[in-house]
């Protein structure tokens, strides 16, 4: 889920320049935030995978 996450804006954000976090370098200051944002992003994938594998096909869909 780190492949959706926007480093640059999410250093911004949490520390004022894009450089401070990033995939590799997470400070001790902010890695519970970026914990969390992960946890909710898993939590959001879970609910949508199996949203997704619980849907009809479109061939399914247009034998109906």
């Amino acid at each position: 889920m780190e492949d959706l996450i926007n480093w640059k804006e999410l250093s911004r954000n949490l520390a004022g320049n894009q450089t401070s976090i990033s995939r590799n370098r997470i400070p001790k200051k902010y890695q519970s935030k970026v914990d969390s944002l992960i946890e909710c992003l898993k939590a959001w994938e879970e609910k949508n995978i199996k949203t997704l594998d619980d849907a009809p096909t479109l061939d399914e869909e247009a034998q109906t």
